[in-house]
């Protein structure tokens, strides 16, 4: 609300409540049909889209966390720094 004004903000709405009610029940029905034959709906979507289909290299392009300061000595490369990264 506070990025928006008022007609913005009433056309966000009618999206959403749009979405709720119309295909957004259906999806939410399926991922509840999917979660009771899976320990956790998600997880394997999400280590085959997010890391093992990915073609690049996964530290520097599939790191979702973003930058912070743990991840400082991972860029640039530096000497003898692979066994410290392992």
């Amino acid at each position: 609300k506070p990025f928006a004004n008022e007609e913005e903000y009433k056309k966000t709405e009618e999206i959403v409540h749009k979405f709720q009610s119309g295909i957004g029940e259906k999806l939410h029905q399926k991922l509840l049909e999917r979660a009771k034959g899976k320990r956790n709906w998600l997880e394997e979507w999400w280590l085959n889209v997010a890391y093992l289909d990915v073609r690049i290299p996964s530290q520097l392009n599939v790191n979702f966390a973003g930058p912070a300061p743990h991840f400082e000595h991972y860029w640039p490369p530096k000497e003898g720094t692979q066994l410290e990264r392992g």
